[in-house]
Protein backbone atom coordinates (compact mmCIF):
# COMPACT_ATOMS: atom_id res chain seq x y z
CA UNK A 1 0.00 0.00 0.00
CA UNK A 2 1.11 3.51 -0.95
CA UNK A 3 2.04 5.82 1.78
CA UNK A 4 0.15 9.30 1.32
CA UNK A 5 2.20 12.56 0.22
CA UNK A 6 1.64 13.10 4.33
CA UNK A 7 4.23 10.79 5.08
CA UNK A 8 7.99 11.86 6.04
CA UNK A 9 7.69 14.75 3.03
CA UNK A 10 11.21 16.71 3.96
CA UNK A 11 12.84 12.79 3.44
CA UNK A 12 11.14 12.27 0.12
CA UNK A 13 12.58 15.51 -1.29
CA UNK A 14 15.98 14.78 -0.02
CA UNK A 15 15.84 11.64 -1.76
CA UNK A 16 14.82 13.00 -4.77
CA UNK A 17 17.66 15.46 -5.03
CA UNK A 18 20.36 13.01 -3.55
CA UNK A 19 18.81 9.66 -4.78
CA UNK A 20 19.64 7.96 -1.22
CA UNK A 21 16.38 7.44 1.47
CA UNK A 22 17.82 9.07 4.48
CA UNK A 23 16.30 6.92 7.39
CA UNK A 24 16.40 9.14 11.06
CA UNK A 25 12.65 10.81 9.65
CA UNK A 26 12.25 14.72 8.92
CA UNK A 27 12.22 15.50 12.66
CA UNK A 28 15.64 14.92 13.62
CA UNK A 29 16.62 14.95 9.63
CA UNK A 30 15.86 18.88 9.64
CA UNK A 31 18.14 19.15 12.30
CA UNK A 32 21.77 18.85 9.92
CA UNK A 33 20.15 20.43 6.60
CA UNK A 34 20.57 24.59 5.33
CA UNK A 35 17.32 24.58 3.71
CA UNK A 36 15.08 24.00 6.79
CA UNK A 37 15.09 27.50 8.14
CA UNK A 38 14.73 30.01 6.08
CA UNK A 39 12.03 33.03 7.69
CA UNK A 40 10.67 33.51 3.54
CA UNK A 41 10.08 30.22 2.25
CA UNK A 42 9.15 28.89 5.69
CA UNK A 43 10.13 25.03 4.73
CA UNK A 44 8.78 23.83 8.09
CA UNK A 45 5.38 24.78 6.69
CA UNK A 46 5.66 22.95 3.17
CA UNK A 47 7.15 19.73 5.22
CA UNK A 48 4.84 19.86 8.71
CA UNK A 49 8.34 20.40 10.66
CA UNK A 50 7.31 20.97 14.34
CA UNK A 51 10.41 22.25 17.17
CA UNK A 52 11.45 19.90 20.25
CA UNK A 53 9.18 19.57 23.44
CA UNK A 54 11.88 20.43 25.74
CA UNK A 55 9.56 21.03 28.66
CA UNK A 56 8.18 17.58 28.23
CA UNK A 57 11.75 15.77 27.45
CA UNK A 58 12.85 17.49 30.91
CA UNK A 59 9.42 15.52 32.88
CA UNK A 60 10.00 13.06 31.13
CA UNK A 61 13.83 12.68 32.06
CA UNK A 62 12.98 13.69 35.54
CA UNK A 63 10.21 10.86 36.14
CA UNK A 64 12.82 8.33 34.73
CA UNK A 65 15.51 9.31 37.10
CA UNK A 66 12.52 8.80 40.55
CA UNK A 67 12.30 5.74 38.81
CA UNK A 68 15.34 4.43 38.79
CA UNK A 69 15.95 6.17 42.71
CA UNK A 70 13.21 3.99 43.90
CA UNK A 71 14.25 0.82 42.38
CA UNK A 72 17.71 1.57 44.13
CA UNK A 73 16.06 2.06 47.50
CA UNK A 74 14.48 -0.91 46.90
CA UNK A 75 10.74 0.98 46.35
CA UNK A 76 9.72 -0.62 43.16
CA UNK A 77 10.21 -4.19 41.63
CA UNK A 78 13.35 -3.89 38.53
CA UNK A 79 12.09 -6.63 36.25
CA UNK A 80 10.76 -3.77 33.73
CA UNK A 81 14.56 -3.23 33.15
CA UNK A 82 14.87 -6.60 31.41
CA UNK A 83 12.71 -5.61 28.61
CA UNK A 84 14.37 -2.08 27.93
CA UNK A 85 15.48 -1.10 24.47
CA UNK A 86 16.49 2.22 23.53
CA UNK A 87 18.98 3.19 20.85
CA UNK A 88 20.94 -0.10 20.59
CA UNK A 89 22.81 0.09 23.63
CA UNK A 90 21.76 -2.89 25.05
CA UNK A 91 22.40 -4.67 21.77
CA UNK A 92 25.75 -3.58 21.78
CA UNK A 93 26.30 -4.61 24.86
CA UNK A 94 24.67 -8.15 24.70
CA UNK A 95 27.00 -8.57 21.04
CA UNK A 96 30.30 -7.44 23.01
CA UNK A 97 29.42 -9.98 25.35
CA UNK A 98 27.76 -12.52 24.69
CA UNK A 99 30.12 -14.06 22.58
CA UNK A 100 27.56 -14.65 19.91
CA UNK A 101 28.44 -12.20 16.55
CA UNK A 102 25.31 -9.49 16.22
CA UNK A 103 25.11 -7.22 13.18
CA UNK A 104 23.18 -3.58 13.97
CA UNK A 105 21.91 -1.58 11.30
CA UNK A 106 23.05 1.52 12.89
CA UNK A 107 26.74 2.29 15.29
CA UNK A 108 28.47 5.49 16.07
CA UNK A 109 31.87 4.66 15.33
CA UNK A 110 35.25 5.46 14.04
CA UNK A 111 35.05 5.83 10.06
CA UNK A 112 38.28 4.22 9.85
CA UNK A 113 38.15 4.23 5.71
CA UNK A 114 34.51 2.81 5.66
CA UNK A 115 33.27 5.91 4.19
CA UNK A 116 36.02 7.04 1.96
CA UNK A 117 35.43 10.65 1.02
CA UNK A 118 35.20 11.35 4.46
CA UNK A 119 37.89 11.29 7.19
CA UNK A 120 38.78 8.43 8.51
CA UNK A 121 38.47 9.62 12.59
CA UNK A 122 35.34 11.10 12.15
CA UNK A 123 32.49 9.64 14.20
CA UNK A 124 30.12 8.11 11.53
CA UNK A 125 26.28 6.18 12.03
CA UNK A 126 27.22 2.71 10.29
CA UNK A 127 25.77 -0.59 9.95
CA UNK A 128 28.54 -2.40 12.01
CA UNK A 129 29.22 -6.26 13.05
CA UNK A 130 29.91 -7.09 16.97
CA UNK A 131 31.81 -9.65 18.14
CA UNK A 132 35.04 -10.94 19.77
CA UNK A 133 34.76 -7.84 22.37
CA UNK A 134 35.02 -5.42 18.92
CA UNK A 135 32.63 -3.69 16.52
CA UNK A 136 33.78 -3.89 13.11
CA UNK A 137 31.99 -1.17 10.77
CA UNK A 138 30.57 -2.21 6.99
CA UNK A 139 32.40 -0.42 4.01
CA UNK A 140 30.22 1.12 2.59
CA UNK A 141 31.99 2.85 -0.16
CA UNK A 142 31.77 6.38 -0.97
CA UNK A 143 29.19 8.93 -0.26
CA UNK A 144 27.59 11.25 -3.08
CA UNK A 145 29.75 14.31 -3.39
CA UNK A 146 26.60 16.38 -2.21
CA UNK A 147 25.84 14.35 0.43
CA UNK A 148 29.80 13.79 1.69
CA UNK A 149 29.65 17.49 1.74
CA UNK A 150 27.40 18.18 3.94
CA UNK A 151 28.28 15.93 6.10
CA UNK A 152 31.75 17.72 6.08
CA UNK A 153 29.95 20.07 7.75
CA UNK A 154 28.73 18.51 10.42
CA UNK A 155 31.92 17.40 11.04
CA UNK A 156 33.37 20.60 11.01
CA UNK A 157 30.97 21.81 13.08
CA UNK A 158 31.35 19.50 15.78
CA UNK A 159 35.08 19.46 15.94
CA UNK A 160 35.21 23.18 16.34
CA UNK A 161 32.53 22.96 19.21
CA UNK A 162 34.92 19.91 21.03
CA UNK A 163 37.99 22.38 20.36
CA UNK A 164 36.24 25.30 21.90
CA UNK A 165 35.05 22.99 24.92
CA UNK A 166 38.30 21.81 25.88
CA UNK A 167 40.19 25.17 25.27
CA UNK A 168 37.35 27.50 26.90
CA UNK A 169 37.55 29.89 23.28
CA UNK A 170 34.38 31.86 22.42
CA UNK A 171 35.98 32.82 19.41
CA UNK A 172 36.28 29.53 18.34
CA UNK A 173 32.55 28.34 19.90
CA UNK A 174 31.30 31.46 17.50
CA UNK A 175 32.55 30.20 14.81
CA UNK A 176 31.22 26.18 15.68
CA UNK A 177 27.94 28.49 15.75
CA UNK A 178 28.52 30.53 12.41
CA UNK A 179 29.34 27.39 10.25
CA UNK A 180 25.94 25.34 11.64
CA UNK A 181 23.55 24.91 8.67
CA UNK A 182 20.91 26.13 11.43
CA UNK A 183 22.36 29.55 11.43
CA UNK A 184 22.25 32.28 8.65
CA UNK A 185 23.09 35.26 10.42
CA UNK A 186 26.27 36.48 12.59
CA UNK A 187 24.58 38.43 15.27
CA UNK A 188 22.82 35.50 15.54
CA UNK A 189 24.73 33.29 16.23
CA UNK A 190 26.39 35.36 18.90
CA UNK A 191 23.67 35.98 20.39
CA UNK A 192 22.63 32.24 20.83
CA UNK A 193 26.05 31.83 22.38
CA UNK A 194 26.04 34.24 25.06
CA UNK A 195 22.79 33.19 25.79
CA UNK A 196 24.07 29.44 25.91
CA UNK A 197 27.11 30.70 27.84
CA UNK A 198 25.10 32.53 30.77
CA UNK A 199 22.51 29.72 31.08
CA UNK A 200 25.37 27.02 31.09
CA UNK A 201 27.55 29.09 33.04
CA UNK A 202 28.02 26.40 36.21
CA UNK A 203 28.55 23.53 33.47
CA UNK A 204 31.36 25.60 31.67
CA UNK A 205 33.90 27.51 34.15
CA UNK A 206 36.42 27.18 31.45
CA UNK A 207 34.63 30.21 29.33
CA UNK A 208 34.65 32.47 32.40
Amino acid sequence: MALPSSFEPLTRAVMDVTGLCPVPGDSHLDEYLPWCHDPQTRPWEKYNLYLYDWEAAARRRDEKWHAIEAMVRHDAPIELLREARGDGAVEVVEGLAGGVPAYRPAVNISNRGCIPNLPDDAIVELPALISGEEIHGLNIGPLPEMVAELCRREIAVASLAVDAAATGDYQTALQALTLDPCINDLDTARAILDAYLTEQAKYLPQFS
